[in-house]
């Protein structure tokens, strides 16, 4: 008869236990934006990165595809202005849009009433991507005729065409 209780007390815990587990389980992937939504690798890994939680990782994370479209936007329909832009991810979470003037104004119809409305900070650019991206070009062209080996990339955050790696004579 103690056998049996002991027996039924084990049973019992051991039912516990697997039950207090599964909350946890639970409670570390159910903290979604979306309760539809499931937790990837790549939701933990910015939530730990950022010291966020899971439901704001996954946010941010939509955010950026958001002011990807936003940047394919901009550099479509406002090239002769558009200077580049980038997610900010430290010390606040915002998108960063430059242009060589009139930011605010330019970018607000491209944004209104939309998920980026209130985290784009326009910025001033001293010259317009596509005209860095023709700088690039350019200057690319003029040294593949050389015997030279160079790689080049643009620097939006600087605003300009900047020499990667190296530039060296091959004889």
């Amino acid at each position: 008869m103690i056998r049996k209780n002991w027996m039924t007390i084990i049973g019992l815990l051991m039912l516990a236990l697997l039950a207090v587990g599964m909350v946890a389980l639970s409670s570390d992937s159910g903290a979604t934006s979306d309760p539809g939504e499931e937790v990837t690798e790549d939701d933990r890994s910015y939530a730990a990165d950022y010291g966020v939680s899971v439901a704001e990782a996954q946010r941010r994370l939509k955010l950026q595809d958001d002011a990807g479209d936003l940047s394919a936007s901009l550099a479509a329909d406002e090239a002769a202005t558009f200077g580049g832009l980038w997610v900010q991810h430290e010390p606040d979470f915002r998108v960063v849009a430059r242009f060589t003037e009139d930011g605010e104004a330019t970018v607000r119809p491209h944004i209104e009433d939309g998920p980026l409305a209130d985290i784009v900070e326009a910025r001033t650019a001293t010259v317009a991507l596509s005209t860095l991206e023709t700088d690039q070009r350019t200057a690319m062209n003029a040294v593949s005729g050389l015997d030279t080996r160079s790689e080049s990339g643009i620097n939006v955050f600087e605003n300009r065409v900047e020499r990667d790696g190296f530039l060296r004579l091959d004889k």
